[in-house]
């Protein structure tokens, strides 16, 4: 190697000692010393001294310098000066690719000294493991002779001497950077120098190529005469003869023989002589050659040109048996293969023949593979494909764009001695193909490749088939195992092992009309999901950027978003309104409600009607959607803000298989009916009611006909556990059984109006002794409302109507007690011969009178009754319609008989005064007003003498087990405080009170101004003392009577207020009479026929008082109130 030294006095070269060290103990081993540089110097001044001159030619060792003139050389600057400048070397190679750091080479060498010692180590671990002789365990410390042993020595000083010599250079090219300006020159000069030569070289053969085609252009005339000639006489006589003798034609008997000797020469030898691989062993022998047939790689024919045994065979054809298979049409590659094969033959006899084949096959179907890859690359995997070769092994990455780790498959050559075991027979070289799957070998699973039919796109569709099947089966357990024992996921795998396209993973869950597939793109490695939704796409975006990850509950959420979406248009299409769940604070009890697994949740309002308390709430999860009606309660955040959480839900009994727009009305009656049972069951527990729900049918909405009515029901008990007062305990006698059945009927009214109404019916069996006339009426009548029925076994059916979602355990008991009221009033109207037209919760109506020309309804409204009386214009009670009302809404028991009571007592008087005003009509001069329903005020007006009486209706004591009664009507002279008749009037008065005939009349006088009358004599008495005033007219201005203004009992503004409170009742104040012999009559003002308590009493044998208040004001102490007893003759 050239380079740059620097010799000192004693002829040694300055530089790096070790390097001329190792130099040295390298060419010791070539057998003769090689001379340095420094060498060649020496020797060079040893011949210049020779030659007499110590310094070489020249004195001093220097050259003389040439004569001057005037001090100048002569010529020497001038010649100098004219030379041309050179041009500037090429230093491009500097930063090219091709100028490497030393670093970066000394890294190789490194890297190629590990990778050759770990070849070298194979290899001696492949060689056999030598057997020495030893004598009881001793090993002799004698040279090792073992064959071997010295092979395995020879393979690592062998590497050692290759590795040592690389590093020398390594050491000499160190030496050399350390003069890295003059090296860098010198290259340039190198460059320059090999530029020049090629171009030099390029220039030499552009002048044979054109010499060349010269003579090819250069055509010599044709000979015409000859050509005739030889056409002519098929004679040239003018061309040379060479003089060559043909052989003689072989007949086809001598040609069949040597045939034949040839077949037994070979046949001979196969059988005897030779040695057959074992891959030899299928062959035929004809046509003086031996065919060896190699399965799935080649044919080839071999013959002999000798007797002797050992004369070598020769290649006559080669036929290849895989496809596709190279053709041997061209001569060179025939040529070459026909040298390398009689070559092997010669060498290493049929075994070496057979071993360079079969490699040659081996490799040229890898390189098949290879260039499948490349037109696949063109074509079908454009861009999804790498390939890489590395000696005999080829590699292809496919699913390149697939993010994480990547899978490829390698296609290679290897020993074929098997691992782990050692065999007698010979390896044999075979093809192994290993599959990488995100980075791992899969060992379980074999890659099957047909080597007779080379298929490299066939082979890629097999492993695409497998890891898409694998995939597709990754996800799949994954997510059943995340959705949990309780799931009802379906999912279907299909699998193929040469066609990733029907590979495919088949999910869906309740209420998911068509199923979701999974499948993998055969050749980008991409998941997709169909059907193609927005949110599907938005899936794949997220499994796509890391397949390995656990990706369970993207499919999850995916699932239950297809099913939410299906849900929310069916149910806004219904009318439905989905509440914004951003309004919804964190719920920290949202597992303890709704349960594990819920992926995604709607909470809906279904109408106007249900309020701002209630919802209905869907979960969707693995398990399937799940329905639960909700109560939305509010809370203060920590910044008190108020938030809507759950308060509470109750899961609804829905199984579906798909929801339409007819089923979600069924889901909303259930609904419904599970919100009132709800507030029910709240109900029922703070007050310590025991009750239990009847499971009947599950709605189930495959079956339409028969789910449309299928509701639940609940059984409520009427005892109450110890310590705890029912509202319904009060009425347990009118039960056979302890409980009552309440089942939901659904909505009543608009369902965007707020005041909508829940329908339940309520069943409770009827003791026989009990509500016989209601029990009798309702069987024989048609004339009823739809809301009360009853049949011949006592069983009572009963309609309630609430608003939605309030309580109404204390409406059940009002109706009860009104089943009650019902019958009360069936049994008084009987006994009072009324007639009932109609008779239900809400409305009783009934007609009365002589000839039962007027008519009556009770129209409940809320907790009130109202009552409406026809005709309107002719219908006497018109007078006290309000202070008939409110008699019966006060009355607790038996309100229907104290109102038909006083509707009996008061008709006559109230006829009567009808007629006693209508004789005044004209001028006026007459006022009926009523105090209450059973004491009136008739007042007089001028031109008349102004003033009042007052009229009272009484009973007498008689027939008291009947309802019929004798009434009586006292009328007395009630005047205003401070006025006073004139005296002709008050002794008329008096008068007729003592009128003797007025017992043929049927009424009597009490000797001072007061009447009492029986009901046919009431309008004979009124008109006796409408005479009487008649008689005078008030007096003058400025008479000596005192008049004193005009007042009257104002009418009361209000209804009075129900007496609920048995404390609280009037007490009644009999009052006996002074007088002789005639008969008791008991008198007391009547504003209730019946005592105001909750125990029933016996009505018709109640007694009543009339209190004659003269000249008493509405708000008098009732101390000062003047009690008058009439006396009966």
């Amino acid at each position: 190697m050239p380079g740059r030294l620097i010799m000192n006095q004693q002829g040694t070269a300055v530089g790096s000692p070790d390097l001329k060290k190792d130099r040295s103990q390298a060419q010791i081993a070539g057998g003769g010393q090689k001379q340095d540089f420094g060498q060649m110097q020496e020797n060079a001044h040893a011949k210049a001294g020779a030659n007499g001159l110590p310094n070489g030619q020249a004195a001093n060792g220097l050259p003389q310098a040439p004569p001057t003139s005037n001090g100048h050389a002569n010529g020497a600057t001038t010649t100098t000066s004219r030379l041309p400048t050179p041009p500037p070397l090429d230093q491009s190679w500097r930063t090219s690719d091709a100028n490497k750091p030393m670093g970066v080479m000394l890294a190789r060498l490194a890297q190629q000294c590990f990778g050759d010692l770990n070849d070298t180590l194979n290899r001696m671990n492949e060689m056999p493991a030598p057997q020495p002789a030893v004598a009881n365990g001793v090993i002799s410390h004698t040279a090792d002779q073992s064959r071997e042993s010295v092979d395995r020595k020879k393979v690592l000083m062998e590497f050692a001497s290759g590795q040592r010599d690389r590093f020398i250079k390594a050491l000499v090219l160190s030496d050399w950077a350390r003069s890295e300006h003059d090296m860098a020159k010198l290259v340039d000069l190198k460059v320059w120098h090999d530029s020049q030569e090629a171009v030099q070289h390029k220039a030499m053969h552009f002048i044979g190529v054109t010499k060349h085609d010269i003579a090819r252009a250069k055509m010599p005339n044709p000979n015409i005469e000859g050509a005739m000639e030889l056409l002519a006489s098929r004679k040239a006589p003018k061309w040379p003869d060479l003089g060559y003798l043909p052989p003689a034609k072989l007949t086809a008997k001598q040609l069949r023989a040597t045939l034949q000797n040839m077949n037994v020469t070979i046949a001979t030898r196969l059988n005897l002589h030779e040695d057959l691989p074992f891959h030899f062993r299928d062959y035929s022998i004809a046509d003086g050659r031996a065919t060896f047939r190699v399965n799935g790689e080649f044919e080839v024919d071999l013959s002999v040109a000798d007797e002797d045994p050992a004369s070598q065979f020769y290649l006559i054809d080669l036929r290849f048996t895989f496809d596709p298979a190279p053709t041997l049409t061209d001569d060179a590659l025939r040529n070459a293969l026909e040298a390398q094969t009689n070559e092997a033959l010669k060498s290493s006899g049929l075994l070496g023949c057979y071993d360079f084949l079969h490699n040659f096959v081996l490799t040229h179907k890898i390189n098949i593979l290879k260039s499948h890859a490349v037109q696949l690359f063109r074509q079908k995997w454009f861009g999804c494909v790498v390939t890489e070769t590395h000696r005999r092994v080829f590699a292809i990455q496919y699913w390149k764009d697939q993010t994480g780790k990547k899978s490829w498959l390698e296609f290679g050559v290897s020993s074929g001695r098997p691992k782990g075991r050692q065999t007698r027979k010979a390896p044999t070289a075979i093809h192994t193909v290993r599959w990488f799957r995100q980075g791992q070998e899969v060992d379980d699973d074999k890659i099957v490749v047909d080597w007779n039919s080379l298929d490299l796109d066939a082979v890629l569709a097999q492993v695409t088939a497998k890891h898409a099947s694998w995939t597709l089966s990754l996800i799949q357990a994954r997510l059943q195992a995340s959705a949990g024992p309780e799931s009802r996921l379906e999912s279907h795998l299909s699998t193929s092992l040469s066609d990733a396209d029907e590979c495919k993973l088949d999910l869906s869950v309740p209420g998911l009309k068509r199923p979701m597939v999974v499948q993998v793109e055969p050749v980008t490695g991409l998941i997709t999901i169909s059907p193609a939704t927005r949110d599907t796409a938005l899936a794949e975006r997220i499994l796509n950027q890391n397949p390995t990850i656990d990706n369970s509950n993207s499919f999850a959420q995916l699932l239950c978003r297809a099913v939410q979406e299906q849900i929310r248009r069916i149910t806004t299409s219904s009318g439905w309104h989905a509440a914004d769940l951003r309004t919804f604070g964190p719920q920290a009890n949202f597992k303890a409600l709704f349960g594990q697994g819920v992926v995604r949740h709607d909470i809906f309002t279904c109408h106007k009607g249900w309020g701002e308390e209630w919802s209905l709430c869907v979960t969707y999860s693995l398990s399937g959607e799940k329905w639960w009606v909700v109560r939305i309660g509010t809370v203060n955040d920590a910044q008190g803000r108020s938030i809507k959480t759950v308060a509470d839900a109750r899961r609804l009994q829905i199984t579906t298989s798909g929801l339409s727009r007819t089923e979600v009305s069924h889901v909303e009656r259930l609904a419904e009916a599970e919100v009132s049972f709800a507030v029910l069951a709240d109900e029922l527990a703070s007050n310590d009611i025991p009750y239990h729900l009847e499971k009947l049918s599950l709605l189930t909405l495959k079956d339409v006909s028969t789910s449309r009515d299928a509701t639940a029901a609940v059984y409520l008990r009427h005892r109450p556990k110890e310590g705890k007062t029912s509202p319904a305990s009060d009425y347990k006698s009118l039960a056979t059984t302890d409980w009552i059945r309440i089942a939901y009927r659904g909505l009543i009214g608009d369902n965007d109006s707020d005041d909508t109404e829940v329908r339940h019916d309520i069943r409770l069996t009827v003791d026989s002794t009990k509500l016989r006339p209601l029990q009798e009426y309702l069987i024989n009548t048609k004339a009823r409302d739809a809301d009360v029925a009853m049949n011949a076994s006592g069983g009572l059916a009963l309609s309630l109507r609430t608003p939605f979602g309030q309580p109404y355990i204390k409406e059940i008991t009002r109706l009860v007690k009104r089943c009650q009221d019902l019958n009360t009033t069936l049994s008084a109207a009987r006994a009072l011969q009324y007639t009932c037209t109609s008779i239900g919760l809400k409305k009783v109506a009934f007609t009365y009178g002589t000839s039962h020309q007027f008519n009556a309804a009770l129209v409940a409204i809320g907790t009130t009754t109202s009552l409406k009386l026809g005709p309107s214009s002719s219908n006497p009670h018109q007078r006290i319609r309000m202070h008939l009302e409110a008699l019966y809404n006060k009355t607790l028991e038996g309100p229907f008989l104290a109102l038909a009571f006083a509707m009996n007592a008061t008709q006559p008087l109230l006829d009567a005064l009808a007629n006693l005003e209508s004789t005044h009509a004209a001028q006026g001069t007459i006022t009926v007003h009523a105090h209450d329903h059973f004491n009136y005020f008739i007042m007089y007006h001028k031109p008349l003498t102004p003033c009042r009486f007052q009229v009272g209706v009484h009973w007498t004591n008689k027939e008291r087990a009947t309802v019929q009664r004798q009434f009586a009507y006292a009328i007395v002279h009630c005047p205003r405080p401070g006025e006073e008749l004139p005296t002709e009037l008050s002794d008329s008065l008096v008068d007729l009170s003592k009128d003797s005939g007025s017992r043929a009349e049927g009424w009597f006088g009490n000797n001072k101004g007061g009447y009492i009358t029986g009901t046919k004599s009431l309008s004979t008495v009124l008109s006796r003392v409408d005479d009487c005033i008649r008689k005078f007219e008030a007096p003058a201005e400025g008479a000596a009577v005192k008049k004193q203004e005009k007042q009257e009992t104002p009418l009361p503004d209000t209804k009075p207020p129900l007496n609920r409170n048995a404390s609280k009742s009037h007490v009644t104040t009999q009052q006996k009479s002074g007088a002789g012999p005639q008969s008791k009559v008991q008198q007391k003002p009547l504003p209730n026929p019946m005592k105001q308590n909750n125990k029933p009493q016996d009505n018709t044998a109640r007694q009543m008082t009339v209190t004659a208040t003269h000249g008493q004001r509405q708000n008098q102490h009732p101390g000062k109130v003047k009690q008058e007893v009439i006396e009966l003759d």
